[in-house]
């Protein structure tokens, strides 16, 4: 079987444009403008056959244990479905929120947060700024959505809809409602 960098990296030929380094244990898309955002993948190995991963939205970053969700979560990263806010104080980011394209509702909803509180509380002093920051390598709302060429890195979510960060961790947990709200969401409106 294929390294999970190889996979991502085979499914990349479909975008000769994007600028991607790897190595054998991780792998980046550098976005090709200020207004984007870098993703990447890196393989935890937790036992000489066990893998884990972490996909990386610039200083945010989340864990998966599932191949699928992992690869699912990195091209989430590269789509116009996603949009990540980054809030910094006196030039240093300190909070990521990565944000879900709702086309119902024509709003953007939060997906996931972190926070660092290091260095939030040490700059408190300093007012937070917000960047809006958005990869457009893949568009979900062309005519071939996530079913054609955007769908090699980001597929529709089992259930329907647009790809999410929520959607790949819902592949790992089978029983999880799809009603059910995102809870820690206490937010400060996007000014973007």
């Amino acid at each position: 079987m294929d390294s999970i960098i190889d996979e991502i990296r085979e499914k990349m030929g479909k975008f000769p444009e994007a600028r991607v380094e790897y190595d054998a244990s991780s792998i980046t898309y550098y976005p090709d403008s200020t207004d984007g955002f870098v993703v990447r993948l890196t393989v935890l190995k937790n036992a000489p056959d066990k893998e884990s991963y972490s996909v990386f939205y610039n200083g945010l970053h989340e864990e998966f244990d599932r191949r699928s969700s992992a690869i699912l979560a990195f091209g989430f990263g590269l789509s116009t479905g996603c949009r990540l806010r980054e809030f910094v104080r006196a030039g240093e980011p300190y909070r990521w929120i990565v944000d879900l394209k709702d086309d119902q509702r024509l709003r953007w909803k939060p997906d996931w947060e972190i926070l660092r509180f290091s260095t939030a509380f040490w700059q408190f002093w300093h007012s937070p700024t917000i960047r809006c920051l958005q990869n457009t390598l893949i568009d979900i709302s062309s005519e071939d959505g996530p079913n054609g060429k955007a769908g090699v890195l980001a597929p529709a979510p089992p259930r329907g809809g647009l790809p999410s960060l929520s959607a790949a961790k819902e592949l790992a947990t089978e029983n999880k409602h799809p009603d059910e709200p995102i809870e820690g969401f206490g937010l400060p409106t996007a000014h973007c």
